[in-house]
């Protein structure tokens, strides 16, 4: 039988000594690697992140059929506060007012429709895909009738909430326009509304030209697990070899 020569079996050693630790490295940080990556928070974003062309869907209540009856013909949804569907996305009005209370004529000047609870109200807006699956990226108009400063933002998947905020509104839908945008997917359902009246719960947030696009920015899973176990691998080998 042979003999194996020394420095070999220093080696093989060495490599035994440090084989071992990396393996139980692996089995003690693969379920937090996923962990984290699966509980990741949508990154959010105040201005127009996704380009025309990269579009997906897109909704801008161009084609929402309007009451032509009442003092003011044309001015108000037809369908009460919703669901109203175009290209995909479904938007709803939550405890609205009674009735045809959506403004979708074009008062404000940068766009052609928009859906805004004309006068306020003490409800949200629920914006969802029509078939009920998760968004990747998806951002839109908004604006406030009633001169507030916040828009006011929860993300939902399927009923347990996700993440929620605020962000900077512009005060008037004359003035100008915001926009508010989510990326990185997890969530199936928005809710939006402005903090016109936060002691009466009152709501004047306008809404408009919604668009989402295949996700940008959802991280690679493999590729960040694999650099943070290689990372702490050579980590490992160092201080084994020089300890």
């Amino acid at each position: 039988m042979k003999t194996i020569p020394s420095p070999v079996l220093r080696d093989l050693r060495f490599a035994h000594s440090v084989a071992l630790p990396v393996a139980k490295l692996v089995g003690y940080l693969a379920p937090l690697v996923f962990a984290i990556a699966a509980h990741a928070l949508p990154i959010v974003y105040s201005f127009d992140f996704i380009s025309n062309g990269n579009r997906t869907h897109f909704n801008g209540f161009e084609a929402i059929p309007t009451d032509p009856s009442g003092p003011f013909p044309g001015q108000f949804y037809s369908g009460g506060s919703g669901p109203y569907d175009e290209d995909g996305i479904r938007v709803q009005q939550i405890n609205g007012d009674p009735g045809n209370s959506i403004s979708v004529t074009p008062e404000d000047p940068h766009t052609e429709h928009k859906w805004y609870p004309d006068g306020g109200d003490h409800g949200y807006t629920k914006i969802t895909f029509a078939d009920g699956s998760d968004f990747q990226d998806v951002g839109f108009v908004t604006f406030s009738g009633g001169g507030a400063s916040l828009v006011l933002y929860s993300l939902w998947k399927d009923g347990i909430l996700v993440a929620s905020g605020s962000s900077p509104l512009v005060n008037n839908f004359s003035t100008g326009k915001g926009y508010l945008g989510f990326s990185g997917g997890g969530f199936d359902e928005i809710h939006v509304k402005d903090n016109y009246s936060v002691i009466n719960n009152y709501n004047a947030l306008g809404i408009d030209s919604i668009e989402t696009q295949d996700s940008q920015s959802t991280p690679d899973i493999s590729k960040t697990f694999g650099l943070v176990l290689f990372s702490l691998a050579g980590l490992l080998v160092l201080r084994s070899k020089f300890s």
